[in-house]
């Protein structure tokens, strides 16, 4: 009995740990992306970074010699490392919205077996599994770019209004700049001259190579709302329990088999002491 309670904490260590291992072989980013399914890619994926180039693009960013220089470089960059999709169209195994066993079997699970849709399609709170993943929508754009610019420390803030979120951030000298990352803009503004700069908001997107119709039009109209407005001061206000969730759950998928493994060892360690007293006394005995 002892030896069958001893294996239900060694096999399932064993499992979840060598699981593990294969995920570290295994690309966070869906092998298809830019080759299949362009109809759920909102725009044209010419120019957009693999994971490798977005890695080196990173390892070898130089800040510029004013803040907002560096955040309209750090803008571009994200830009062209997180491709929009259709978020609910696409397949979430396929796409890794479902994030996968391998991956993280603590976000697998809750993903899988619940009716959260935070975790049904999942939005990273670490921006370089967004990048690795390479897709997402405005609010992983952003999330990725405050991350960045705290890196860089330049002090921040997500912005989500009606749908659109973007980020603000501020330079050296306390201004306020607008960036929209999902589409690779500088709006040009601070926040508080949104709303009163529509057609110069409207002229950078237009600049940028966006067509003033549809979906680009619509977020002009978004800026021009007076409600629904919501500040965030960078990623860990914006996704305050998942971003701590998220890393407690990479640690913990590492910490669990681990510990699985130890106390199934020593199990069978304490089994086989019990068998070395057991000869020791019938020897005795004897």
């Amino acid at each position: 009995m002892r030896t069958i309670f001893t294996l239900l904490f060694l096999i399932p260590g064993l499992l979840l740990m060598g699981l593990n291992l294969y995920g570290l072989t295994q690309p966070l980013r869906y092998p298809g992306l830019f080759q299949t399914e362009e109809e759920l890619l909102r725009f044209p994926t010419e120019g957009n970074f693999t994971f490798d180039e977005a890695l080196q693009a990173l390892d070898e960013f130089e800040p510029e010699s004013s803040e907002l220089d560096t955040a309209r470089k750090l803008n571009k960059l994200v830009n062209s490392a997180i491709t929009h999709v259709q978020w609910t169209r696409v397949d979430p195994s396929r796409y890794r919205q479902l994030v996968p066993v391998w991956e993280n079997f603590f976000l697998y699970a809750i993903g899988k077996y619940t009716s959260m849709p935070q975790f049904n399609r999942y939005h990273f709170t670490d921006y370089r599994r967004s990048l690795e993943r390479g897709i997402g929508m405005c609010g992983d754009a952003s999330v990725a770019l405050s991350s960045l610019l705290t890196e860089y420390s330049i002090e921040n803030n997500i912005i989500a209004m009606n749908g659109h979120v973007i980020v603000e951030m501020f330079d050296e000298n306390g201004q306020s700049h607008l960036l929209d990352p999902d589409f690779g803009v500088d709006l040009g503004v601070s926040l508080d001259e949104l709303r009163g700069s529509l057609d110069r908001v409207s002229d950078a997107y237009v600049q940028a190579g966006y067509v003033m119709t549809g979906e680009t039009a619509s977020i002009i109209d978004t800026y021009a709302l007076k409600t629904g407005r919501d500040i965030y001061e960078g990623t860990v206000g914006y996704m305050t329990t998942r971003y701590y969730f998220e890393r407690a759950s990479y640690v913990m998928k590492w910490v669990l088999p681990a510990l699985l493994i130890a106390f199934g060892l020593f199990g069978f360690r304490k089994r086989k002491a019990a068998f070395v007293a057991l000869a020791t006394d019938k020897q005795s005995i004897a």
